[in-house]
């Protein structure tokens, strides 16, 4: 099996609201993308499961899925069996991953594909408990973006200066390379996105004192350059 197979015939491992099998999967892109950035030997995550998990069994890497789906990991397993993929470097935890992830111990993670309920507060949630797992430079995937819980984690990764945004895959899955650790740790001053939407001038007083006290120059510059172009549109 290639990743031209399953961009043209997707297996159809999950079951839709009448009963009968249905095509959700990630888009070809998504697929196509991590066919080229994944390596055999990696150590992978994602929150949620489906025709993404074969992808990464194919790859070879040693994935971890996470979601409370008993039935489809039974048909990602029968899939695998059918198209002789291997199926001994992949992890199926059959929990919700706000349960599971607190205490995730693994090794650090190469990528991490957030995939899981798109519901309020799991992608965020998700984010935090896998972003002390992910190396620097290892890949994030926030899939589903035109939903506002991905899109909104998405810019606030836009903004944070511990993250790079790669590229956007059809409008709908944001790639980020990360640059640093400890950016879930961080108070509400010190993260821009936060920042730019609160509704006082105190938390922008704030933020200008907590980058002066840690010498965040670049920092500082772009603030002035937002807030000059926030008063011309004014």
């Amino acid at each position: 099996m290639t990743v031209d197979d399953l961009v043209s015939n997707p297996p159809r491992l999950h079951i839709g609201p009448d009963g009968t099998p249905a095509g959700y999967a990630v888009s070809a892109g998504v697929l196509r993308y991590l066919d080229t950035v994944l390596e055999s030997g990696q150590c992978t995550l994602e929150t949620g499961a489906g025709v993404s998990t074969i992808l990464f069994a194919m790859k070879g890497t040693r994935h971890t899925s996470i979601a409370p789906a008993a039935p489809l990991f039974e048909r990602i397993r029968a899939c695998l069996a059918e198209s002789g993929l291997p199926g001994d470097g992949i992890t199926l935890v059959n929990e919700r991953s706000e349960a599971y992830l607190p205490s995730l111990e693994c090794e650090p993670l190469d990528l991490v594909l957030i995939d899981g309920r798109h519901a309020f507060p799991s992608p965020f949630i998700d984010w935090y408990y896998t972003e002390p797992h992910l190396k620097v430079g290892g890949l994030l995937l926030v899939d589903d973006t035109p939903i506002w819980t991905g899109r909104v984690l998405r810019d606030f990764l836009r903004e944070a200066p511990e993250w790079e945004s790669v590229t956007d895959i059809e409008g709908r899955t944001a790639v980020f390379r990360k640059l640093a650790d400890g950016g879930h740790q961080k108070f509400w001053p010190d993260q821009p996105f936060v920042v730019r939407r609160s509704n006082s001038t105190w938390p922008r007083v704030q933020a200008v004192a907590s980058a002066l006290l840690h010498g965040r120059l670049g920092e500082l510059r772009d603030m002035a350059h937002r807030y000059r172009a926030n008063r011309r549109r004014q």
